[in-house]
């Protein structure tokens, strides 16, 4: 017994702090990459007014695979339609993600008046027969990494 009590006393910090540097830098990993695996869809659409601006209420629907809790922290992007910019996107919501679960998340478009236009004249000499693509290209973050958000949806 006596040579064990030693034997702990002679133990450097550094046997003791790296292993926990190590499971913590995995823990890190882990979170990181689980973080890359949340999958992002538009689930509804909806047109208000707020004053004179038109903004586009989309539910996103995260899906969260992975053994890991998430916090969505902020979702920033931009919106395009048929590639010309119509607006952007900002939400500060928290939102919690359950490991295995999904949930939706209430996102506004701020739209650009002349950009609607634009993309409406652009719709008008194309002919209306033509598929409208609206484009997300942004970022969430997620448990404070950022990960790179990119959907389309296509209306026919």
């Amino acid at each position: 017994m006596l040579i064990l009590r030693s034997n702990l006393l002679t133990l450097k910090p550094a046997y003791i702090l790296l292993p926990l540097a190590g499971l913590l830098a995995f823990d890190l990993f882990a979170q990181k990459s689980a973080a890359g695996k949340l999958s992002y869809f538009i689930h509804k659409l909806g047109l208000k007014w707020d004053g004179g601006t038109p903004i586009v209420q989309i539910d996103m629907q995260v899906q969260n695979p992975s053994n890991q809790q998430f916090i969505i922290k902020s979702i920033v992007a931009s919106a395009f339609s048929n590639g010309n910019p119509i607006g952007n996107i900002s939400t500060f919501q928290t939102v919690v993600i359950s490991p295995n679960s999904q949930q939706i998340v209430p996102v506004l478009v701020r739209l650009n008046a002349v950009a609607v236009v634009s993309d409406l004249l652009s719709l008008i000499q194309k002919g209306s027969g033509n598929p409208q693509e609206l484009t997300i290209e942004g970022y969430v973050n997620a448990n404070g990494f950022v990960s790179p958000l990119n959907l389309t949806y296509k209306i026919m």
